[in-house]
């Protein structure tokens, strides 16, 4: 909600906005990551490991936010994948062989 209060009185406005979830795509040991930010705002993207030690991370302001994630130098295993967008968070979790 935006609220503005001018001479005529208060306007209550109420933002619309929705997030599509991201969209990965593997081949061999790389992960692509797409995803649309309508809102054009900050977007943090971690990798953990099956432990949960951060193995990778990016952010990007973007309409259209692409990432490749080369998993050739880490071990096979889970990993998990976080996007966050404003308070909206996305996970998965990826095998890697």
């Amino acid at each position: 909600w935006t609220i503005t209060k001018s001479n005529k009185g208060l306007v209550i406005e109420e933002l619309f906005y929705f997030l599509i979830k991201p969209w990965y795509k593997t081949e061999k040991r790389k992960v692509e990551l797409f995803l649309t930010n309508f809102r054009m705002i900050k977007t943090k993207i971690r990798v953990y490991d099956s432990y949960g030690i951060l193995v990778g991370e990016s952010s990007s302001s973007e309409m259209v936010v692409k990432k490749v994630f080369d998993f050739s130098q880490v071990p096979p295993g889970k990993y998990r994948v976080e996007v966050k967008i404003d308070e909206q968070m996305f996970l998965e979790e990826l095998k890697i062989s």
